[in-house]
């Protein structure tokens, strides 16, 4: 199946770390609508009032570098990005629909989609012991 995702991009260069995407001084939050507010603070502290859900990212080599914050991905999904095109976190066929040019990413390995489906790496966790809270 496959899917079209239409968007405004947003192009970023390399080794966005996760402090970029989500920077340390909010990991007090937890609520997914409230990280979201801080999505790519660290890089485009205009990014969430331009940004509108299905938008796409654009970024060169090394995007999420860094910490594992889980924050960080939880960020990018809580506010609703259509994709992220980057070297090694790129999935399916991109296809450009103005000058019809295609080009296939590398899929992400079933663990990684595993934990992108859970909502994250503790979810995950979480699901797979029966652990609550």
């Amino acid at each position: 199946m496959q899917k079209v995702i239409r968007g405004k991009a947003f192009v970023f260069g390399a080794n966005i770390d996760t402090d970029q995407i989500y920077a340390g001084r909010y990991l007090e939050l937890t609520d997914p609508h409230e990280v979201a507010k801080h999505a790519l603070e660290g890089i485009d502290p205009g990014f969430v009032k331009e940004f509108q859900p299905g938008d796409i990212i654009v970024a060169s080599t090394n995007f999420g570098c860094g910490s594992s914050r889980e924050h960080a991905a939880v960020a990018l999904k809580a506010v609703g990005i259509g994709a992220i095109l980057a070297d090694y976190l790129s999935t399916g066929q991109v296809t450009n629909e103005t000058t019809g040019a295609t080009a296939q990413a590398q899929p992400l390995s079933d663990y990684v989609m595993m934990i992108l489906e859970s909502g994250g790496i503790k979810p995950l966790i979480k699901n797979q012991y029966g652990l609550k809270g």
